[in-house]
Formats: C-alpha cells, structure tokens, sequence
C-alpha cells in the first residue's frame, strides 16, 4: 500500500520545527523497510516483549533526524509530553533522542497507512514529506 500523504496549508508557528522525512516515507512505500518494525502492540503483533523489539530496531534506525539544530526542540517537545523530565531527556543520548522520534514518525505513518488518522503533522510539497514536530 502506498502512503498517501497529501500537501496542507499551514502557518507554521514559531515553536514548530518541519524533519524531512522523505527517505523513511521512500523505504516504507517501496518495502525496503516496516512501519511495524519502530512502533507496535501487542494486541496487533502477538508478542509480548514487542516494545524492547521496536525500540532496538528504533535505536538502530538508519534515520537520522537529531542535529544540533533539532536537538532542543525535539527534546521540548518530549518534555510536553509529561512522561519524563527535562533533566531525563536532557540525559538521553541523541541515539535514543532520535529513536523515540523515529517511534512517533512510524506510529504517524501507519496511522495514515491504516487511513485511521492524518493528524495534520505529516505533509507532501515538491516532493518531498515532513513531518510537523511543536512543542
């Protein structure tokens, strides 16, 4: 199934930060890659330990979208999630900075893939996909 993400209008505010998410989106349509292997239940897969599985795989991503210039903001939005402190995710190393994104992106995707959701986070233009990270 090909992922259809569709070009949206927006106003990007000043907290918002766009990740060109174009070769995980190319992996994921042409098989290379699985949404399942970063983000997965067990509900859906069956496997009790699913959650060390994705995120190995997430820590071993070949996606890298931690820079010194998305650094503080993925880590801002994190921390608006509430689930850990600053000082928590000021500790992790970009490795896992970047796997707990690569997890969101994929659970966005599938969503789209599923067509259960299209949160408005993820967009098409020229080309090239993003996604939308605020915090």
């Amino acid at each position: 199934m090909v992922l259809q993400v569709t070009k949206l209008t927006k106003i990007k505010r000043s907290n918002e930060m766009e990740i060109n998410i174009t070769e995980m989106c190319k992996a994921m349509e042409s098989g290379e890659d699985n949404l399942r292997n970063y983000q997965d239940s067990i509900m859906r897969s069956g496997v009790k330990n699913i959650g060390q599985i994705t995120w190995h795989n997430a820590l071993a991503a070949p996606y890298s979208f931690i820079t010194d210039q998305t650094r503080e903001a993925t880590q801002e939005h994190f921390a608006g999630y509430g689930a850990w402190t600053e000082e928590e995710i000021a500790a992790w190393t970009d490795k896992e900075l970047n796997g707990v994104l690569v997890q969101l992106i994929a659970g966005d995707l599938q969503e789209i893939k599923d067509q259960t959701d299209n949160s408005g986070c993820i967009y098409s233009s020229n080309g090239d996909s993003f996604y939308e990270l605020s915090s």
